[in-house]
C-alpha cells in the first residue's frame, strides 16, 4: 500500500495541503519555488512530496489499522529516518545482494514478521 500511495503522489508531483500546526512547510523543499502558495481566498497551502505524505500517514494512522511503517535509509536525510537495529541489519544485507530479509519479532507483545524484499523497493 505504501508503494501505491507513493506512486500516486509522485504521479501528481506531490499534493498541496493547508498549512496547520500538524503540517508545516517541508524545510527539505525550501528550494522549490512554488512550495508554498496562497489560494485566491487567502488559504495558505504547502507542497507535500511523496515521502512527507507517507511519513504523515505512518505517524498519524499506525494505531488505527495495525500497520506500522517507517521510511528509513542507511544514509538518511532526516535523523528521524535513521534505521533501528533491525532495519540497519536488513538494509545492510539487502545492499550486499541479498534480495529478501525477514525475521519473526515481538512488537508490543505480539509476534509479527518483519520483512524487507528488495523487489518491493
Amino acid at each position: 500500500m505504501d508503494l501505491a500511495d507513493r506512486q500516486w503522489a509522485t504521479m501528481h508531483g506531490g499534493i498541496y495541503v493547508p498549512v496547520t500546526d500538524k503540517t508545516s512547510p517541508n524545510p527539505y523543499l525550501k528550494n522549490i519555488g512554488n512550495r508554498d502558495v496562497v489560494t485566491t481566498n487567502g488559504t495558505k497551502l504547502t507542497l507535500m512530496n511523496p515521502e512527507y505524505i507517507l511519513r504523515e500517514l505512518n505517524e498519524n494512522f499506525k494505531s488505527g489499522f495495525g500497520v506500522y511503517g517507517h521510511l528509513t535509509s542507511l544514509n538518511p536525510i532526516r535523523k528521524e529516518n535513521s534505521p533501528d537495529n533491525w532495519e540497519r541489519d536488513a538494509l545492510t544485507k539487502l545492499s550486499s545482494n541479498q534480495n529478501e530479509y525477514f525475521e519473526f519479532v515481538d512488537i508490543y507483545g505480539i509476534k509479527h514478521i518483519k520483512e524487507q524484499n528488495l523487489n518491493k523497493l
